[in-house]
């Protein structure tokens, strides 16, 4: 019952299952750039998040778009390497696409940039 209540409330506890699916994943160049990704996510989603796997990359904005055109800006700051943003709350939205403005760090080749969703 504790398990269905939380994941009705969207929220986590220890032991919850990980269910966070990648949902977008693109290759970053340095020094810095502009991401423009395509989606169609349906209806469902409670939070969205991003990771950088290997590279510190500094994140100026990141923008949802939503089917019913309306935009959601979104503050991260700095990714580390090896680390995620918290969970942004979307509220349900069937999500049409993102855009990031990022800066990696000095001395970086190439990187990734992914987009979790749950």
């Amino acid at each position: 019952m504790v398990q269905w209540i939380t994941r009705v409330l969207g929220l986590s506890y220890v032991g919850a299952p990980a269910d966070w699916n990648r949902i977008a994943h693109v290759a970053v160049a340095p020094p810095k750039g502009r991401l423009r990704v395509d989606l169609d996510i349906g209806n469902g989603l409670c939070f969205v998040k991003l990771k950088s796997p290997l590279v510190d990359i500094r994140v100026f904005r990141w923008t949802l778009e939503f089917a019913d055109g309306s935009i959601q800006d979104l503050s991260v700051g700095c990714l580390l390497a090896g680390t995620e943003s918290r969970p942004m709350p979307v509220a349900g939205r069937r999500l049409k696409g993102m855009v990031v403005d990022y800066e990696m760090a000095r001395g970086s080749r190439r990187g990734r940039l992914e987009s979790w969703a749950r």
